[in-house]
Formats: C-alpha cells, sequence, structure tokens
C-alpha cells in the first residue's frame, strides 16, 4: 500500500504542525522588572503621619480605584493615618493638586501608572509606574519608580480579577510586609 500525499495535502500537515508547536511553546519570557525606590534623608525628621491619598492615574477605571482604596486601606498598618477619601476629593482643584490650608496634613501620595499590559499566556501583568510621597512643602519624601513589574492576578473564564490586581499593586508600593513593599513605616517620635 502507497501512501500518497499532494502539495495541498502537506501543507495543511505542515500548518497543523506548526499550530501544534505553537500552543506547546512556552509563554512569553517576562521582560526584566527594574524599580528604584528612594527616601529623603529628612524623611524622619518630617515623620510625615497625616497622608491625603490623591486619586491613581491608570489606563484603567477599575484599576484607578481599586489601588487607591488598597493603599487607604494599608497606611494605617505602616503607622501612618490617611485622610477619608471623599475628604481629600473635595479639596483636590482641576490640575490634580490638592489645596487643603484649613487641614492639617503632612503629605499627599500620588500613584501613577503609565503602562498597563497583560503578559500573553499568563495570568500575570506588566506595569510601569511611580508613586511619590510629597510634604505639603513641596519637598519630595519618597518616591518609587518602576518599570515592567509583574503582577498577578487569578483569571476565570478569559476574566481577569481586578479586585486581586489592585491589592497587589498597593501591596508592593505600601504594604506592610517590609521585604515586598517599598514605603518605610511612618517614623516614631523622637524621644522626650
Amino acid at each position: 500500500m502507497v501512501l500518497r500525499i499532494t502539495i495541498p495535502g502537506m501543507r495543511r500537515i505542515l500548518l497543523f504542525a506548526l499550530v501544534a508547536a505553537a500552543c506547546q511553546s512556552a509563554p512569553k519570557e517576562l521582560p526584566e522588572s527594574w524599580v528604584d525606590t528612594r527616601t529623603s534623608a529628612e524623611y524622619e525628621e518630617v515623620r510625615p503621619v497625616t497622608i491625603a491619598v490623591l486619586p491613581v492615574k491608570a489606563p484603567r477605571a477599575d484599576l484607578r480605584m481599586g489601588v487607591r482604596q488598597e493603599v487607604y486601606r494599608l497606611l494605617p498598618e505602616r503607622n501612618y493615618s490617611p485622610f477619608k477619601l471623599n475628604e481629600v476629593d473635595d479639596r483636590v482643584d482641576a490640575n490634580g493638586k490638592f489645596a487643603a490650608e484649613d487641614l492639617d496634613w503632612d503629605a499627599t501620595l500620588e500613584v501613577v501608572i503609565d503602562h498597563w499590559a497583560p503578559v500573553s499566556g499568563t495570568t500575570r501583568w506588566s506595569g510601569t509606574g511611580h508613586a511619590v510621597m510629597t510634604h505639603r512643602t513641596g519637598e519630595v519624601l519618597w518616591t518609587c519608580d518602576f518599570r515592567d513589574y509583574t503582577f498577578t492576578a487569578e483569571s476565570s473564564g478569559g476574566t481577569t480579577n481586578y479586585d486581586e490586581l489592585a491589592r497587589e499593586v498597593a501591596y508592593f508600593l505600601v504594604g506592610p510586609d517590609p521585604a515586598k513593599s517599598r514605603l518605610p513605616d511612618c517614623p516614631p517620635l523622637p524621644p522626650q
């Protein structure tokens, strides 16, 4: 018995083999992450306690709201006292500046996510952005810049859990685990 394969049949077999090989290949290699965190020398002297968490700037609305709420929730675990978000919103001007001369506050905390994209073939997302804590005088007290940092969230039926992603971003920036978070704890009061 002789098996004859025609040219069109051969093309189909090759195409099928290529598709099968592509499906079996490893997920796309993750980009190399880069994180730079800096705290000013005056941070402990200034001792910012009362923090205004500004609206988060990010490409997705669910990410903006979720990250802000999670940062607000985590700050007390780091000995900070955040203003209620609606009090902050009432005092943010059209340019995004916090103007609250009538309140006793120490600093603002702003989170910006410039780039946000899924990593092909995974439940991971790659983010690029920064967070900055600025004293009411305008002095930058703390910054965290990150590029291509990978965050993970469960996905069900092709839908990503953005609440989980928001928690992971907030925890990365200000969570209570010193080994994982970037923001230092609020400095204790100096001895009397």
